[in-house]
């Protein structure tokens, strides 16, 4: 019954791609970031420093602390399982 659709060639069928603009007002064109045209990167070099409130700067500058602090709690783990620091009461 089903037999001719495994044996026939497959057609592959490709709606064409439309045109920017050309969609009703309640519908979304989905593009495929492979197909999207490649959009124009900034120069990062030319940017001058980034304005921060104080708010932000204090928030950075508590998120740089805890980083330390786990990279610290991280190091003194490692060492005290390779053996490393000393043993008290053990």
């Amino acid at each position: 019954m089903f037999g001719y659709l495994l044996w026939d060639k497959p057609t592959r069928v490709r709606a064409p791609m439309p045109v920017y603009g050309s969609r009703p007002g309640n519908h979304f064109v989905v593009i495929h970031p492979l197909e999207d045209k490649a959009e124009v990167k900034v120069n990062t070099s030319t940017l001058g420093p980034m304005p921060m409130t104080i708010s932000v700067k204090l928030s950075l500058m508590a998120l740089r602390g805890y980083r330390i602090l786990m990279v610290l709690l991280l190091l003194y783990h490692v060492l005290d399982l390779a053996g490393v620091l000393a043993q008290h009461g053990r």
